[in-house]
């Protein structure tokens, strides 16, 4: 019976998991909003995308892309984060001319994260950080042109 309870736990948790990068927790439901507030503000920003589930990594790395999956040279991409409970700061980066990104040395836990570029929709979600998840999973954002 024991192992039965633990089977049926694990795949529990495999199809919880099996969504890419993304993953429930019970006091991180889908649709909890972060806020921009702490957040660089674009001066003509209007437009501001939720994703609405948390998004599971090892290490806060990622691309972020238009729908077509790639990203206008020279167009430079805002990517910050913050603790998404208590105090600290907002930790910042810029993602490459290919819209990869990368904040090292980011402690395990819960954080706020928006991405900002000036005449495109800003977006916000909330990163869990896990030394557990694998390695290969990153943080994918999509945004649109339009504020």
């Amino acid at each position: 019976m024991k192992n039965a309870i633990i089977l049926f736990l694990s795949i529990l948790i495999l199809q919880a998991c099996a969504s890419v990068g993304q993953v429930e927790h019970e006091d991180l439901r889908p649709g909890l909003i972060c806020g921009i507030e702490g957040f660089t503000i674009s001066p003509i920003e209007h437009i501001v995308d939720e994703i609405k589930r948390p998004i599971l990594v090892r290490a806060v790395k990622g691309k972020i892309t238009n729908e077509q999956g790639g990203w206008p040279k020279d167009t430079s991409i805002l990517f910050e984060i913050r603790e998404l409970r208590g105090g600290g700061g907002t930790i910042k980066t810029y993602a490459d001319g290919e819209g990869f990104f990368c904040i090292p040395g980011v402690a395990e836990g819960r954080y706020c994260f928006k991405a900002t570029v000036v005449g495109w929709q800003s977006v916000i979600g909330i990163i869990q950080v896990d030394r557990r998840t694998k390695a290969k999973k990153s943080i994918l954002i999509v945004m649109n042109i339009g504020v």
